[in-house]
């Protein structure tokens, strides 16, 4: 919202001022701005619902409508009835104040200050400006990297004019010195600036694309401004060149999950971006950029995420590229030795020999020719199937596999696809499930 009515005198109509510019080319209509004094003193850095308090001079409520308002100075006139007014102007529409206020504000009405200097006037008393944005801190230190939030860390004061909302305020990064437009976040939206302080933050981290369409990537130099918008227009600031760096991870290496799980050994790899599908893990990146072999990496420091709670692991290609993410529970398979193979039930049940004692531990399957179809098998309780190990994706073969319970009874489960579909006893009255 712009300046309201009630700041002025008169809202629209040609002062005195205007009439006697010394430029009348295209001079547009000028408004008068009251002075409003503060209800209630305030001190520090904010401001009240008015632009002075009653005990200040004359030069600190001066300098303070400069301040407030962004004006080079501003011109007082006295209506009938001794009602004070002013209107602000700038030096230049170029000046530091004179960018605060859009072209459009200008009222081409230009009056001398002093010798050899004139001002232009502000056809809205000066009462409507562009929001302002500033940092204390020191270059380096204005903005820094935030590889795994996928951002950057700011440090920079953001404050709305007095009469006018911030519409958005954030910051916008591009390549160093590309001539790309620059990529913007918006942090939110700011109140009017009347009666409040200045939004303040301090190594605040900034994630530029919650989704990862867009990303910040590592080795890379970024050129970080801040911005604050209103309807007047956007005010900007250049905060650092940051220099991103990549992030170390430990993972755990295998040809799969399970060879990494339960035998790789640890080892530190350089992560370029937050979302690691898509992105490339290197071995080194000095003294020449190694990507890591092809395999499964998995990080063995149990994390809640958004593909699940567990243990995180990613796949790579032979260019070090991630194929796949996922989340590895850290369960165990089952292995069963020594099952009888077949085919077909009878054939797996012909590899025991049914006149012995046969028990779990297999030490009585017949011997050769059927002794060729003793199988080990695993169940794997992160994805219901079973494979032909306790490390490997080969999947168990299809068909029929028999194990001894005791002297009198084997039990028996057909397996699919690396599913169970069908399971039974023989060799006893009652029926025998496995417990899986």
């Amino acid at each position: 919202m712009a300046a309201p009515t009630t700041a002025y005198i008169t809202e629209k109509g040609r002062s005195g001022l205007a009439d006697s510019a010394s430029s009348m080319t295209a001079v547009k209509d000028v408004s008068l701005a009251k002075y409003i004094q503060n209800t209630t003193p305030t001190t520090g850095e904010a401001w009240g619902d008015g632009y002075f308090n009653a005990s200040d001079s004359l030069s600190e409520s001066d300098a303070k409508i400069r301040d407030i308002f962004k004006l080079d100075g501003f011109a007082v006139m006295v209506k009938g009835g001794g009602e004070k007014t002013f209107v602000g102007f700038c030096y230049s529409r170029t000046s530091s104040n004179g960018l605060y206020h859009k072209t459009e504000r200008f009222s081409g009405a230009k009056v001398p200050i002093s010798t050899n200097l004139e001002a232009e006037l502000l056809i809205d008393g000066g009462l409507n400006r562009k929001p302002e944005v500033n940092s204390t801190a020191t270059t380096g230190n204005r903005a820094t990297a935030d590889l795994l939030n996928n951002g950057f860390k700011i440090t920079a004061k953001f404050r709305s004019a007095f009469y006018n909302a911030t519409t958005a305020h954030g910051l916008k990064w591009r390549l160093y010195l590309s001539s790309d437009p620059y990529n913007s976040v918006s942090i939110g939206t700011i109140p009017e600036g009347k009666e409040s302080s200045p939004t303040t933050y301090s190594a605040y981290s900034v994630d530029v694309d919650p989704i990862d369409n867009l990303y910040i990537e590592a080795p890379n130099t970024y050129e970080v401004r801040a911005y604050i918008t209103n309807e007047e227009g956007t005010t900007e600031l250049h905060l650092d060149n940051v220099v991103v760096s990549p992030a170390e991870r430990t993972f755990y290496f295998g040809n799969d999950i399970y060879g990494a799980w339960l035998y790789g050994s640890s080892d530190t790899y350089l992560q370029t971006r937050r979302k690691m599908l898509g992105s490339i893990l290197y071995e080194e990146l000095v003294p020449t950029p190694t990507p890591v072999d092809a395999g499964y990496y998995v990080d063995k420091v149990y994390s809640e995420t958004s593909l699940g709670n567990g243990y995180y692991y990613v796949v790579c290609n032979s260019s070090g590229v991630v194929t796949l993410e996922g989340i590895f529970s850290g369960q165990l398979r089952t292995t069963y030795g020594h099952c009888g193979y077949g085919t077909t039930l009878a054939l797996a049940l012909a590899a025991a020999d049914s006149d012995a004692d046969i028990d779990i531990s297999g030490v009585h399957w017949q011997s050769p020719p059927y002794s060729a179809y003793l199988y080990s098998i695993a169940y794997d309780p992160n994805d219901s199937k079973w494979y032909n190990g306790e490390a490997g994706t080969i999947q168990a073969t299809d068909g029929f596999y028999v194990r001894g319970e005791n002297e009198f009874k084997y039990y028996w489960w057909q397996i699919s696809s690396g599913v169970r579909v069908d399971e039974g006893s023989y060799g006893a009255a009652e029926d025998y499930e496995i417990n899986i």
